[in-house]
C-alpha cells in the first residue's frame, strides 16, 4: 500500500480511541544493520520506514497486553521495493486476556527476503469473527536495549527496536472491533499429537493437523514451540523442506500450502533433552480464513524425567511342541532418564499370539520376575524356559511384554512388546536326522521321524502336526527301513524347520531303506493328511503312496536334490517296462481309490517339483477320481528353465473329472506328457505349458506326444482364451485321440512345432455332415475352422499363437472341434507332414 494509505478496517471511526501519536519510529543511532518499521494506529496514517539491509525479515516482538479473547495479526506490507507477495503475518492466540507483561513475538509464516532501501509499513489488526480485543503497547526508552517496545528480528538473529514518543515504560490503547479477512472460513485444528518413540535422550513428538473446512486455508501455518531443557534435532513433515527452527532450537515454524479443505499434515519432531526436568511441547495451527472453531487450535505435551523400558532383542524358537517347553533370552534396556524400579519387582511376560501387533487374548507361555532396578541407559540380558501352552497347532507368534502389568512408571507404555517371532506350534517336533530303533518317546530330548510318526499313529482326534527343528541347517533324514505307515490324520510340515524360506530343507533320503520300499505311505484311515515341503528322494518305488482321500502335498521336491536342479530319483526298482510313479495313487482307497488329492496350488508356495525320477511322474487309477493337479513342475528344474525329465509319462490319469490346471510338464523321457487312459471321463486340462519352459520361450521336449488321449469328454483348453494350453516342441503328436468317436474338445490352444500331427494318430478327412452332434464333438480328423492355416516350411513356431497368420510366423489353432452350424465357415484343412507342400503340424 501508499505511504498514508490503510486498511479499511483501520479507518473505521470506532477504532479512534485514545491513540497517542507516534513521533518516532527510528532505530537507536550506530544500529545501521537493524531494519526500521513505521505503524498506522487507529486514523493515523501508516509511515513508511526503510530496510537499512538486505535479509529476510523473521519476527516481531511486541511488549503487549491485552483483554478479550482473539486472535491478534501483525502484516508488515511492503510499500515498494523488494517484499515478495506484498505481505507477511503472523499470529498471536490470545487464550484470554494478556495479564503479563513482556515480549510476545510474532513470527512469520513464511519470511520474504527484502533489500535495502524496501519501505514498509507495520498494521495490526483482529482476524476472528466474533468477540472484542482491546491491546495496549507500552513504550520503551533509548537504550534499554530490545527489553521493551518493539523488536525487529531479521534471519542472522540482529535485532532492532523502536522507541513511542510518549511517557517511558506507559502504555497507549490500541483499541480493535471485530475484523473478518473472508468471507470464508476454515476449521484447521489439531487432530492427534503424541509421542512416536523416546530413547533416553530424544523424544519424538508426532502431530497431526486437519483442515476441517469448509473451504481451502490460506496463509496456515503450524508451529511448534518447546520448553524446559531441550532442543529441536529434526522433523519429518508432509511438506519438510518449508519449516524453520526459531529461538535457539525452541520453535519450529512450519507453512501449510496448499492446505485443501479436508486436507491433512503430519510431522514428526525430533527434540534432543539437554538436561533433567519438564519439556513441553505446545502445538498451534492458524489460517488467514476465519476459523469456526477455535478451541481446537492448540495442544499441549509433557515429556518428563522417567524411565523407560524396551526389549532390544529377543530370540524363541521356530517351532515347538504343543505341551512340549521352549527357551527364550532376551535384553531389557531402560531408555528413559531416571532408574526405572518397582516395588518389589516388574514381570517380563511371554505370550504365544495370533497376531504379529498384540498380546490381547493370547496365551502366556512363561515370566520372569526382574527383582532389580535399572538406571539410565543401562540393560540386563535374561534366559529362561517355559512351557508351551496347550493351543491347537497352526502359526502363531511369540512376543515378550517387558514390565506387562505396568509396574514400572515410564515415560512410554506403549513400546514394552519385543518384535515378534514367528513360531509354529506343532504337536510333534523332530529334532535329530537319526533313525535309530523306537523308544516310545517323541520329546525335546529326542525326537525322529519314525517316533514322531508313531506317536501320530497313536493319538486319536484332530490331525497332529509333525514339525521339524533340527539344529543343522539343511537335514538329510536316512532311513535304514522303511518308515511306518501314516495311518492318522497328519500334516508333516516342513516349513517349520528353521530357516525356511521358500523352498524345502529337510530331505527324506530312501537310497537305504531297502528294496522296493515306498516314501511316505498314506492310508485309508489317515484321509485329510497334508505333506508340506520335504524333499523326497532315493526310494525305490514311490516317493509318495496314497490310499486315503482327501490328501494336500504341496511345495515338496520330489526326486531331486534340495536345490531342484539335480535328479536324485525314486521309483529306481522300475525296469523291463515295469515302472512305478514317484506319486502313486494306484490303490484301492476308502471310496475304490484314492480322490479328491490336491496336488500343488496356484502359487509358488504350493508348488511342487516332481521330477528325476526314474519311472512315472504321478499315476491315478480308474477309481481314482476328482483329483487336482496344479501349478505343479513336473519334468524340470526348479526354476522352471531347465530339463529334469522323468522317465515314464510325466502324468496319467485313469479315473473321472480330475483338473490338470497350470502346469508345465516337460522332458519326459519315454512316452507322452500326459496320458488320459480309456477309462479316464471328464478330465479337464487347461493353462499348461507342454513341451517348453515354464515361461514357454523355450523347448524342453517330451519324447512322445504332448497330450494323449483315450477317455472321452476330455475339454483340452476351453472357450475362454485365458484356458488354452502351450503345447510345443514335443517329439510325438501335440494332441493325439487315439480312439474314435469320443468326446473330447480342443479349444484355444497354441499347438506349434511338434513332430507329429497336431491332433491325430494317422489321419482321415473330416466329416461335418452330422448335424445331430453337439457342439465341441470332436472329429478324429478336425476341421479347423475360422482359420486359414499356411505351410510351416520347417520352422518352428514359439509363444502364444494369434488368430490367423502373424507377420511373426506364429499359426493358431483357434478350435479343433465339429460345428456343424458352420459347415462352410472355412475350407477343410488336410492333414500332412509338415514338408511345405499346404500341409501343416499343429
Amino acid at each position: 500500500m501508499l505511504a498514508g494509505q490503510l486498511p479499511s478496517y483501520l479507518l473505521d471511526s470506532d477504532r479512534i480511541a485514545n491513540a497517542d501519536p507516534i513521533l518516532d519510529q527510528s532505530s537507536p543511532v550506530g544500529d545501521t544493520g537493524y531494519f526500521t518499521l513505521g505503524a498506522g494506529i487507529g486514523n493515523k496514517a501508516a509511515q513508511t520506514v526503510t530496510a537499512r539491509l538486505s535479509g529476510k525479515l523473521t519476527e516481531v516482538d511486541l511488549d503487549v497486553f491485552c483483554s478479550g479473547g482473539a486472535q491478534l495479526s501483525i502484516e508488515v506490507q511492503g510499500v515498494s521495493g523488494g517484499v515478495p507477495d506484498g505481505v507477511m503475518r503472523s499470529r498471536l492466540l490470545v487464550d484470554g486476556p494478556i495479564n503479563a507483561t513482556g515480549f510476545h513475538p510474532f513470527y512469520f509464516e513464511d519470511p520474504s527476503t527484502v533489500v535495502a532501501g524496501a519501505q514498509f509499513a507495520l498494521v495490526l489488526g483482529e482476524t476472528t469473527n466474533s468477540g472484542t480485543l482491546t491491546c495496549s503497547i507500552r513504550n520503551g526508552a533509548d537504550g534499554d536495549g530490545y527489553g521493551s517496545g518493539a523488536g525487529f528480528w531479521r534471519e542472522t538473529s540482529d535485532t532492532a527496536w523502536r522507541a513511542l514518543a510518549t511517557p517511558v515504560n506507559t502504555y497507549f490503547d490500541w483499541p480493535f472491533k471485530t475484523y473478518v479477512t473472508s468471507s470464508t472460513s476454515a476449521d484447521v485444528g489439531i487432530n492427534g499429537n503424541g509421542f512416536v518413540s523416546t530413547t533416553s535422550s530424544t523424544y519424538t513428538f508426532s502431530g497431526s493437523v486437519v483442515n476441517f473446512g469448509p473451504d481451502d486455508a490460506t496463509g496456515a501455518y503450524v508451529t511448534y514451540i518447546f520448553s524446559g531443557p531441550a532442543t529441536i534435532m529434526g522433523w519429518n513433515a508432509t511438506q519438510p523442506g518449508r519449516c524453520v527452527v526459531l529461538d535457539g532450537g525452541l520453535r519450529l515454524n512450519c507453512p501449510i500450502a496448499p492446505f485443501v479443505a479436508h486436507g491433512g499434515y503430519t510431522n514428526n519432531v525430533v527434540v534432543q533433552r539437554t538436561g533433567t526436568g519438564l519439556i513441553t511441547q505446545h502445538m498451534q495451527v492458524w489460517a488467514s480464513e476465519a476459523d469456526p472453531n477455535g478451541a481446537n487450535n492448540d495442544s499441549f505435551l509433557s515429556a518428563s524425567d522417567t524411565s523407560d523400558l524396551i526389549v532390544t532383542s529377543f530370540t524363541a524358537p521356530r517351532v515347538v511342541a504343543r505341551g512340549g517347553s521352549a527357551t527364550f533370552t532376551y535384553t531389557i534396556q531402560n531408555q528413559g532418564t531416571t532408574t526405572a524400579t518397582s516395588a518389589p519387582l516388574w514381570a517380563d511376560q511371554v505370550y504365544l499370539s495370533l497376531s504379529p501387533t498384540s498380546v490381547t487374548g493370547a496365551a502366556g507361555g512363561g515370566g520372569f520376575s526382574a527383582l532389580r532396578s535399572l538406571g539410565p541407559g543401562e540393560q540386563y540380558t535374561n534366559t529362561f524356559t517355559a512351557s508351551v501352552p496347550d493351543v491347537p497347532p497352526g502359526n502363531y507368534y511369540y512376543i515378550l511384554y517387558t514390565d506387562a502389568g505396568s509396574q514400572v512408571a515410564e515415560s512410554n507404555e506403549g513400546n514394552n512388546l519385543s518384535a515378534p517371532v514367528p513360531v509354529a506350534v506343532a504337536t510333534l517336533v523332530v529334532n535329530t536326522i537319526s533313525d535309530h530303533a523306537p523308544d516310545g518317546v517323541c520329546d525335546s530330548n529326542d525326537c525322529t521321524l519314525r517316533e514322531a510318526i508313531d506317536a501320530a499313529n497313536a493319538f486319536a482326534g484332530a490331525a497332529d502336526v509333525i514339525g521339524f527343528n533340527i539344529a543343522s541347517g539343511s537335514p538329510v533324514i536316512q532311513p535304514t527301513s522303511p518308515l511306518p505307515a501314516i495311518t492318522a490324520p497328519v500334516i508333516i510340515d516342513g516349513t517349520t524347520q528353521p530357516g525356511f524360506a521358500g523352498t524345502p530343507k529337510i530331505e527324506i533320503d530312501g537310497t537305504g531303506a531297502g528294496s522296493l520300499t515306498d516314501g511316505l505311505v498314506v492310508q485309508n484311515s489317515a484321509s485329510g493328511s497334508l505333506i508340506l515341503s520335504l524333499v523326497i528322494r532315493g526310494f525305490t518305488r514311490s516317493a509318495i503312496r496314497l490310499y486315503g482321500d482327501g490328501v494336500g502335498i504341496f511345495g515338496n521336491y520330489i526326486g531331486t536334490d534340495v536345490t531342484g536342479a539335480l535328479a536324485r530319483p525314486n521309483a529306481t526298482a522300475s525296469a523291463g517296462g515295469v515302472y512305478y510313479a514317484a506319486i502313486d495313487m494306484q490303490t484301492s482307497g476308502p471310496t475304490g481309490g484314492p480322490s479328491s488329492t490336491v496336488i500343488g496350488g496356484p502359487t509358488a508356495a504350493q508348488r511342487n517339483v516332481i521330477s528325476g525320477n526314474a519311472g512315472y511322474g504321478i499315476v491315478t487309477n480308474n477309481e481314482s477320481n476328482d483329483n487336482l493337479i496344479e501349478g505343479n513342475y513336473i519334468g524340470v528344474t526348479a526354476d522352471g528353465n531347465g530339463a529334469l525329465g522323468n522317465a515314464a509319462p510325466s502324468v496319467e490319469v485313469f479315473g473321472a473329472d480330475d483338473i490338470i490346471r497350470r502346469n508345465v510338464i516337460s522332458g519326459t523321457g519315454q512316452g507322452v506328457g500326459i496320458f488320459v487312459g480309456a477309462t479316464a471321463a471328464g478330465q479337464l486340462i487347461q493353462r499348461n505349458h507342454i513341451g517348453t519352459n515354464a515361461t514357454g520361450t523355450a523347448a524342453l521336449p517330451n519324447n512322445g506326444a504332448g497330450i494323449s488321449v483315450r477317455g472321452t469328454n476330455v475339454m483340452i483348453g476351453g472357450t475362454n482364451p485365458a484356458d488354452g494350453n502351450v503345447i510345443a516342441d514335443n517329439v510325438g503328436n501335440g494332441v493325439l485321440v487315439i480312439l474314435e468317436g469320443n468326446r473330447v474338445s480342443i479349444l484355444g490352444n497354441a499347438i506349434t512345432a511338434n513332430t507329429g500331427l497336431g491332433n491325430v494318430d494317422g489321419h482321415r478327412d473330416g466329416d461335418l455332415g452330422h448335424a445331430e452332434q453337439p457342439a465341441f464333438a470332436l472329429l478324429s480328423g478336425p476341421v479347423l475352422h475360422e482359420l486359414f492355416v499356411r505351410p510351416v516350411r520347417k520352422r518352428r513356431g514359439r509363444g502364444v499363437p494369434r488368430r490367423g497368420i502373424d507377420r511373426d510366423r506364429r499359426e493358431r489353432q483357434r478350435d479343433l472341434h465339429d460345428d456343424a452350424g458352420r459347415r462352410d465357415a472355412a475350407r477343410p484343412v488336410r492333414h500332412g507332414d509338415g514338408d511345405g507342400s499346404h500341409r501343416e503340424h499343429l
